[in-house]
């Protein structure tokens, strides 16, 4: 690294500079190695520093594999509850769990308009809030009975 070449402006006095149609040049660049200008020193601490919201952070990274990620979460949540986080640190837990939550409450809003939206589709259809409760309450039976003719059809 002390041998890179860095681009520095030169210092020449005025009249050293050549003058072309009464303009002066701008002043040589030179180039000289870094560490003429900088020192270099190694050191112990973090491999990047990295920042968020205007704090440094740092990120613990966890691959759970062979288990449900949300419910790692929430018991590592658990078990972290009891941790004493000083003054001006804050625990977060983010990456694909940050996605799960928000998938699991657009969900909470997305099927129920859709069920109603359903509900209000058959009822238009069949004039009859009896009729659209029958065919609404078929669908959970008709589902069950696909799987058992499924089952059977492998099976035999």
């Amino acid at each position: 690294m002390k041998r890179v070449l860095v681009p520095i402006m030169g210092t020449g006095a005025p009249t050293a500079v050549p003058a072309v149609g009464g303009m002066a040049l701008p002043a040589p660049v030179i180039q000289v190695p870094l560490g003429q200008v900088a020192d270099f020193k190694i050191v112990k601490g973090p491999t990047a520093i990295k920042s968020e919201e205007g704090l440094l952070t740092a990120y613990v990274y966890v691959d759970v594999s062979g288990r449900d990620l949300g419910g790692y979460v929430e018991e590592a949540k658990k078990k972290t509850e009891s941790l004493k986080i000083p003054e001006g640190y804050r625990l977060t837990w983010s990456g694909e769990y940050e996605y799960l939550v928000k998938t699991h409450e657009r969900l909470k809003m997305v099927i129920p308009l859709t069920l109603f939206i359903i509900f209000v589709l058959i009822y238009l259809n069949t004039q009859s809030t009896v009729k659209t409760l029958i065919v609404l309450l078929a669908v959970p039976f008709s589902l069950v009975g696909s799987f058992w003719f499924l089952y059977f059809l492998i099976t035999t």
